[in-house]
């Protein structure tokens, strides 16, 4: 996971409708996400439960269903990883 999104390479300059080109201007500026939530799906004994990552005031936070503790970016594994959400950096 990267902490930040940048899709400028994914996108197009025009879109075709009917018989009318519309441009689109885009920089690389309104194409940058930063990742603010991860989720993921931990196993237990006897159930699945959910675990999420949340970033608040650039700070992470591990959410689960005992407890709410400050960690960095680099403690949150990667491999299972349910969905993530990233915010457009308002410029």
């Amino acid at each position: 996971l990267s902490e930040e999104l940048n899709l400028l390479p994914y996108t197009s300059t025009s879109s075709v409708k009917g018989d009318e080109t519309e441009k689109y201007i885009f920089n690389e500026q309104k194409c940058k996400y930063k990742l603010i939530a991860i989720n993921q799906i931990s196993k237990g004994l006897f159930r699945e439960y959910y675990i999420s990552f949340i970033k608040l005031n650039d700070k992470w936070y591990l959410f689960d269903n005992k407890k709410v503790k400050e960690i960095s970016f680099n403690e949150i594994p990667n491999d299972k990883t349910t969905f993530v959400v990233y915010e457009r950096i308002k410029t």
